[in-house]
């Protein structure tokens, strides 16, 4: 049996987004996985096709967003400018969570 310790302050829609975010972000994806998220969160929004880090294949990258992006962690956006530019970003719903809980998901 698992105690699970809510802080009352917080609805219960927050905490089903932790909860979501723990599973997939610890269970589903990668440490790499994970600083790709770290990455994304510090900078925004990154082009789509462009490597984050060199540390990280472009492979693993795309598998990795992938992921997040199956499960509305990360959005795929394309601008309407003529340009048609596509770029990924956190879903804004999830930013809050992922900075609390990636901290600890580095470890």
């Amino acid at each position: 049996m698992q105690l699970e310790i809510i802080d009352r302050n917080r609805n219960e829609w927050e905490v089903q987004l932790d909860r979501h975010v723990r599973h997939v972000v610890g269970q589903t994806m990668t440490l790499e996985g994970r600083m790709l998220l770290k990455h994304l969160l510090l900078q925004g929004t990154i082009d789509n096709g462009r490597q984050f880090m060199n540390e990280i294949s472009m492979d693993v990258q795309n598998k990795q967003i992938q992921i997040a992006i199956n499960h509305q962690i990360v959005i795929a956006e394309q601008e309407s400018t003529g340009l048609r530019r596509a770029y990924f970003q956190i879903n804004p719903q999830y930013r809050k969570v992922l900075e609390r809980v990636l901290p600890d998901l580095l470890r």
